[in-house]
């Protein structure tokens, strides 16, 4: 029985002894994979659907620290990790083309407009929900004004004090963005009647009436007054009456050209066809 515990415990220690020889091997190989990692870094990083921002912003966002290019770090807390509060974004993921090379997709918040309060631009989005708070003026995305608004709360919607007028305003900012058409302000008058600002150029709506057809015939009138300062009054547009007419009035001109008029006015009638 002795000899037979003694044969036992010799191929216990042997057993142990091979244990301990291949847990060494495989400690020192995750050592020098762990090494190996470490070296790597992403090198190539391209982004796409990014328009707030440029590539090099959202590089210098998401990738500022070295270890947030190495990979091993990117990939896990790209997996498993919170993501980045980034403004104006919705959200965005990382997609690895190799160990080296990433592309950064970017959902973009869909913004259409913003307002001036206490000193900061909020900004909201076709729903009319204000959706950022930032001193960040976008090209594109329309300053509103003469909404005469008591408080806002972000992430809330825009508490306007006449709900008809909040609809004319969403209804205008999805019109412009059919027509693919960058108004720089919408302003409402006290009357609640709407002026876009383009350019030099302020285009009079009057009320919410045929605001559609105002808009597409603003569509085709702009490259005729494209370069010029002045107003444009479409009010009492409507299709397909004769009395359909629009009327630009340019600004006086500072220094007109010598031996020439100044044109101050300019009258111009269309008339849809019946």
């Amino acid at each position: 029985g002795e000899k037979l515990n003694q044969i036992i415990e010799r191929k216990h220690r042997r057993s142990f002894k091979k244990f301990l020889m291949m847990f060494g091997m495989a400690a020192a190989a995750l050592v020098l994979a762990l090494l190996a990692a470490a070296n790597i870094t992403i090198r190539e990083m391209s982004v796409t659907g990014n328009a707030f921002y440029t590539n090099e912003e959202i590089r210098d966002m998401l990738f500022d620290t070295p270890l947030k290019r190495n990979t091993i770090y990117c990939y896990l807390n790209n997996r498993f990790g919170e993501h980045q509060t980034i403004p104006f974004v919705e959200r965005y993921q990382i997609e690895f083309r190799s160990l080296s090379s990433v592309e950064v997709i970017v959902y973009e918040k869909n913004i259409v407009g913003y307002i001036e309060y206490l000193g900061s631009n909020l900004f909201f989005d076709r729903d009319g929900m204000i959706v950022e708070s930032s001193s960040r003026v976008i090209e594109g995305v329309p300053i509103v004004a003469g909404l005469h608004l008591d408080h806002v709360i972000l992430y809330q919607k825009l508490p306007v004090e006449r709900q008809d007028v909040f609809e004319v305003l969403l209804n205008l900012t999805q019109l412009f963005e059919r027509y693919e058409i960058r108004a720089d302000k919408i302003f409402f008058d006290k009357n609640f009647n709407a002026q876009v600002v383009i350019d030099n150029i302020t285009v009079r709506l009057g009320d919410d009436e045929n605001l559609d057809l105002k808009i597409g015939e603003l569509k085709n009138i702009l490259p005729q007054i494209e370069g010029l300062s002045g107003t444009l009054y479409l009010e009492g547009y409507q299709e397909n009456s004769i009395n359909t007419a629009y009327v630009f009035k340019k600004d006086e001109e500072k220094a007109p050209e010598p031996e020439t008029e100044p044109e101050t006015e300019t009258n111009t009638n269309t008339e849809s066809p019946d």
